[in-house]
């Protein structure tokens, strides 16, 4: 549709209801959520192993519907386990 549709892309994209939830307080319930419903994998990247953070940061999104900026998930999970965020 974004081609055959005429319109600007933020046009097309209200449109058919899609938007990045980007903004920290959208993202902030998500993190937390998360952080609470997967403590074994927090406790593994707080332990060392980093991969971990992957399979967060895909709950997350998994949470948005795909629309979160998993960059910014990613720093806000960092944050958080780390006690400088959400969690804190």
């Amino acid at each position: 549709w974004m081609i055959d549709e005429p319109g600007d892309v933020a046009e097309l994209l209200e449109r058919h209801g899609v938007r990045v939830q980007g903004s920290d307080a959208e993202l902030e319930p998500l993190v937390r959520r998360v952080l609470a419903e997967n403590p074994g994998p927090v406790g593994q990247f707080r332990a060392g192993k980093t991969q971990t953070l992957g399979f967060l940061v895909g709950q997350v999104m998994k949470l948005s519907g795909g629309q979160a900026v998993p960059q910014r998930v990613q720093e806000m999970l960092e944050a958080a386990i780390e006690g400088a965020g959400p969690d804190a």
